[in-house]
């Protein structure tokens, strides 16, 4: 009997004495307790799993535990009828064609071994199945078709420490019909990890006759061995190695035949070697492997090398391309809703944008040494729109225009013209630009408009801010200032009238009608010259003239008038600092002269000093620069006083009243106006020190 105990039931033999068929057995295995494994890729079963699940089958269906020696004596019998037959077979049908015409002694469970005799010489076919179930009610048959697509909950991932998982993701083990998976429990529904487990699954050939019912069961059981029934073990012997469709993954599995098979690594390199795998080897998990025993579990043991295409080629635009118009925070924690940043300002010669190319491809190599070529990364057009110019090696857009940058349909354009179809109010926020900036309508309180270039206001200007850094302002009604408005030009200001402002202008102001009550500074003239101009109240000042129709007003507002050039320098009077300038180099010139006359009176004629004369000779050169220095200071003081005059272009007129309060200031010189006056010009006497005189136009 001891003898017998160490025998290993192949699949025949166990049908034999069981009295299965292929599919009884199969059922057996499943759902009745009976244990198998896998031996070289063979379905193996031990003598003494057999005999226990005998005695189990027999105390289930009531048999008499005297039995017991019977049944031992018919597993012997049963192997030395079987002993010479060929290997297991592949499937049930080749399990049907092996045992057909075999005779199986008959077991009764209360028969003596006499009997037993009788019924091995008598041959009859009766199966133990059918006795050992003959008090329970006939099982109704389950198609095999269904039981594989059916997958069953066996045990948590979690009470085995040398579950190997794939991919980061699952674990896949072969039973002795089934195939075992789990699924990671941090896995979601929705990952690439059943994309991964699908396709490894067909890389093994593995036949999941609904894999989506699959992935039902390891969403609905994270973490939880699943079983899919009937499915064949492609792996066989010892060590096995199966390689990916791709050829990017090696698959290895090992295999013993009981507890006691000893695996090597030379069994696993040698599985290795024979599916060509030279890439990507871990050994590390190879190891794992044989220390642990771990057995029946998939493992990967290669992976190759992807191949990495080369980077697209990009470009890297010097402003923000997604810019829109939102309110501005500022430090306070609060939000600017007048400064909406909506424009990104370049100048000519900026650079806007700057591509960079494709780049090659790195190769990859398969599992199998087999190099993987890569592709080339893809291009990208650049494409320059208006005002926008591409460089000669065509990788950077640069400006060719001062303005607003953008990108449109796929171009980089630069605007140099800006348009606000309405008013500048929290609808577009403050505008600062560096092109020509246009309003439709008008500038409302509290808001600002600036521009490098020109500006023009197609209504009017509230207590707003506006400027033009380098050109003119032009507002085509007028200004209602409510003494909260600036405009600020290099060049000219007009407009229809200019109300409780601030100006200051580089050239010209001028208005059609009235400017009241305003401070206004030009570089040029100020003039009021249309059929309703005049100038009431304020503080205007000019370095030209000032014009008007008429000058104050009849309720006798205090008007101040300035005619005066002011020199940018000294932030004085062109007049005051020219007269300055003149006394210095004549005081200066004076005390040269006397030093080199007391320098000619010490020197020695019939003996001279060297030292003497040199220094007579240098006092001398620089004499003569100071002379010509006053020479043009002299120059510029008489045309300056050439403007002035009665035939001078440097004045202040009424063309028709000036009215009592009217101050008149020029160069200094100053004249109140006590009585109406009409048609009348004010300039400088140049022969009586610049004073005040009038004469009627």
């Amino acid at each position: 009997m001891s003898l017998m105990k160490k025998h290993i039931l192949d699949v025949v033999q166990t049908m034999e004495l069981l009295g299965l068929d292929s599919a009884g057995l199969s059922r057996a295995v499943r759902n009745e307790g009976l244990l198998a494994f896998r031996l070289a890729g063979e379905i193996k079963f031990r003598h003494s799993d057999v005999e226990d699940w005998i005695g189990k089958q027999a105390k289930k269906n009531s048999v008499a535990d005297e039995t017991d020696e019977e049944l031992l004596r018919l597993i012997g019998v049963s192997i030395e009828s079987v002993a010479t037959r060929a290997k297991n077979p592949g499937s049930p049908v080749e399990f049907d064609k092996l045992i057909s015409g075999h005779s199986m002694p008959e077991f009764t469970g209360n028969v003596s071994t006499k009997d037993l005799e009788k019924s091995k010489e008598s041959k009859t076919t009766e199966s133990i199945d059918s006795v050992l179930n003959e008090k329970k009610p006939p099982k109704q048959d389950i198609d095999n078709d269904t039981i594989s697509s059916i997958p069953i909950i066996v045990d948590e991932i979690e009470s085995s420490d040398d579950s190997i998982l794939l991919f980061d993701s699952f674990s896949i083990k072969f039973a002795v019909f089934d195939t075992m998976f789990c699924i990671a429990p941090s896995i979601k529904p929705d990952s690439d990890a059943f994309n991964i487990l699908e396709n490894t699954t067909n890389d093994l050939n593995l036949k999941i006759a609904d894999f989506n019912l699959l992935k039902k069961q390891l969403c609905q059981y994270p973490g939880k061995w699943v079983k899919v029934a009937d499915t064949s073990n492609p792996f066989s012997g010892r060590a096995k190695v199966i390689v990916s469709n791709d050829g990017m993954t090696a698959y290895l599995l090992i295999s013993a035949i009981d507890e006691n098979t000893h695996i090597a690594l030379a069994d696993i390199e040698e599985a290795l070697s024979a599916e060509g795998v030279v890439e990507g080897i871990d050994m590390d998990t190879a190891r794992h492997l044989v220390e642990k025993k771990v057995f029946g579990q998939l493992a990967v043991i290669a992976v190759g090398k992807k191949p990495t295409p080369g980077e697209d080629a990009r470009i890297e635009y010097k402003f923000d391309v997604e810019k829109t118009i939102s309110p501005k925070a500022i430090e306070s924690g609060r939000v600017d809703f007048k400064n909406l940043d909506g424009i990104t300002n370049v100048k000519t010669g900026d650079i806007l944008a700057v591509k960079f190319e494709a780049g090659p491809g790195s190769p990859g190599k398969d599992v199998r040494g087999r190099i993987i070529e890569a592709p080339s990364g893809k291009d990208i057009l650049m494409l320059p729109g208006d005002n926008v110019i591409v460089s000669e090696d065509g990788l950077e857009l640069s400006a060719s225009a001062d303005g607003n940058v953008f990108v449109r349909g796929g171009r980089v354009n630069v605007n140099n013209v800006y348009v606000v179809q309405g008013d500048v109010d929290y609808s577009c926020g403050n505008i600062d630009f560096s092109g020509v900036v246009i309003v439709r309508g008008s500038i409302r309180e509290g808001f600002s408009v600036s521009a490098d270039s020109s500006v023009f206001i197609n209504d009017g200007v509230e207590g707003a801010s506006v400027e033009s850094r380098n050109a003119d302002i032009t507002i085509r009604l007028g200004v209602q200032g409510q003494n909260k408005a600036t405009l600020k030009a290099a060049g000219d200001i007009s407009a229809k009238y200019i109300n409780q402002a601030t100006v200051a202008a580089g050239g010209d102001v001028s208005t059609q009608e009235a400017i009241m009550l305003s401070n206004v500074k030009a570089g040029g003239s100020i003039k009021a010259l249309g059929a309703k101009g005049c100038i009431i109240g304020g503080n205007l000042s000019a370095c030209n003239t000032i014009e008007a129709v008429s000058l104050g007003s009849d309720s006798h507002t205090k008007t101040f008038l300035t005619l005066e050039m002011t020199d940018d320098e000294t932030a004085m009077p062109v007049r005051t600092s020219l007269n300055r300038r003149k006394n210095s180099l004549e005081s200066e010139a004076k005390k040269l002269s006397a030093e080199i006359e007391r320098i000619k009176k010490r020197i020695d004629k019939r003996n001279p000093e060297k030292k003497l004369i040199q220094s007579a000779a240098e006092l001398t050169r620089k004499l003569k620069c100071l002379e010509k220095e006053k020479q043009s200071i002299y120059e510029d003081i008489n045309y300056f006083n050439s403007r002035f005059g009665i035939s001078g272009t440097r004045f202040i007129r009424a063309m028709d009243m000036v009215y009592p309060q009217v101050i008149i200031n020029i160069e200094g010189n100053k004249h109140r106006i006590e009585n109406n006056q009409r048609r009348s010009t004010f300039c400088c006497d140049i022969e009586d020190d610049h004073a005040v005189i009038c004469r009627e136009i």
